[in-house]
């Protein structure tokens, strides 16, 4: 995504110490808004943030755009 762990702590209003632990297991109790805010700053869904989706949904809207406009040169 090209963000610092800075950036990244910055945006949620914490430290990039807790990012850091975030990112190395060392928090694994995160709460569950927590885990919203994460996936709002990096555009994503919690879902996919917790692996329990394998597509995000920007991706999937880019996917389906992708599709509508093959479809419409062939």
């Amino acid at each position: 995504m090209g963000i610092t762990q800075d950036e990244f702590a910055k945006r949620l209003k914490t430290t990039k110490q807790t990012i850091s632990k975030y990112e190395k297991g060392i928090v694994t109790n995160i709460p569950s808004n927590r885990i919203e805010e994460i996936a709002k700053v990096l555009d994503s869904t919690p879902e996919y943030i917790l692996g329990w989706e394998t597509i995000q949904k920007n991706t999937f809207y880019k996917l389906f755009l992708w599709l509508l406009l093959e479809l419409q040169i062939h």
